[in-house]
């Protein structure tokens, strides 16, 4: 696991609802919009709004 998935985990500890199949993914997947970001010279992608709306379509797509 990397950074962001412990930090998420612990995080989630202190929430009364959090759902371990929807964070350990999303916190594994919140880089994906990195590349978009580092391309974009407008500075207007936000790498963690990109990656959240990807890992979002990808969670769909598995029913979570």
């Amino acid at each position: 696991m990397n950074l962001m998935t412990n930090i998420c985990l612990l995080l989630s500890k202190y929430e009364k609802d959090a759902d371990l199949e929807v964070i350990i993914p999303s916190a594994l997947l919140h880089d994906t919009g990195r590349v978009e970001e580092s391309e974009d010279r407008t500075g207007e992608i936000i790498h963690a709004v990109l990656g959240c709306k990807i890992a979002e379509g990808i969670l769909e797509n598995f029913g979570i």
